[in-house]
């Protein structure tokens, strides 16, 4: 979701699937459902968290939103 800052460098998403095209011949998807959610980035890197809090609250948001993909309505 911070693909598109101005201190994304590189990383941005269309330049970003530019190399990837360019480079390494492989295509490029966005998956936003991929990314941590703001609260865990700034709770990492701002407030300076312990990695495996960051690690443990990124894989439990995997799962929830696995689980939340297939469950049947």
């Amino acid at each position: 979701m911070n693909n598109v800052s101005r201190l994304a460098g590189f990383t941005k998403k269309d330049d970003l699937r530019f190399f990837t095209e360019a480079i390494s011949n492989i295509g490029y998807v966005y998956l936003p459902q991929l990314a941590p959610t703001q609260e865990m980035l700034d709770t990492y890197r701002k407030a300076k968290g312990a990695w495996a809090n960051y690690e443990k609250q990124f894989m439990d948001l995997m799962a929830q939103r696995a689980k939340s993909k297939y469950r049947k309505t």
